[in-house]
């Protein structure tokens, strides 16, 4: 199984309480699963624990024109784990990202990448909070009264404090 780490890109901020960054990459888990599938299935799962509407609920009609709407933008979720593998073929001080899938267990959707393993290693047993959300994705937007679909790459924000 080729496991292709996921890269820290963007650090937002680093202080000594708070760390926020976004996960990005390319991982298959041990199904063949590309990081997009496991995150497209993660956030459906959260959606539906929240109760969230995709597109905010809005009906074609409702969206103006030159507006973007993603079909789960931004999505809050705390259902993320941190966890280090110090059996990692690649890195004993990797830190694996998970999500909450639809067993009640939880899914590899990346690590934190070598080069911050140690920063963020240093607050992972002081966390207070840890928070998850979720970019990217489907989206609809309204071209000269013409709503039109398409994608971006599906992205997981992470918020530690």
């Amino acid at each position: 199984m080729g496991f292709f780490f996921f890269f820290l890109k963007n650090l937002v901020s680093v202080t000594p309480s708070e760390i926020e960054f976004t996960v990005a990459g390319v991982e298959y888990d041990t199904n063949k699963r590309s990081k997009q599938e496991i995150l497209r299935t993660a956030v459906a799962h959260h959606a539906k624990l929240e109760e969230i509407k995709p597109y905010n609920g809005l009906s074609d009609d409702e969206i103006n024109e030159a507006d973007t709407v993603y079909e789960y933008e931004n999505m809050r979720t705390t259902h993320i784990k941190l966890e280090r593998d110090p059996e990692n073929e690649y890195d004993s001080n990797a830190i694996k990202v998970m999500t909450l899938n639809t067993s009640g267990g939880y899914t590899t959707v990346g690590y934190v990448p070598r080069t911050d393993n140690l920063k963020v290693g240093q607050i992972l047993d002081n966390i207070n909070s840890l928070e998850g959300f979720f970019t990217g994705g489907k989206f609809k937007t309204k071209e000269n009264g013409t709503v039109k679909e398409g994608s971006e790459t599906r992205r997981l924000r992470i918020k530690l404090k």
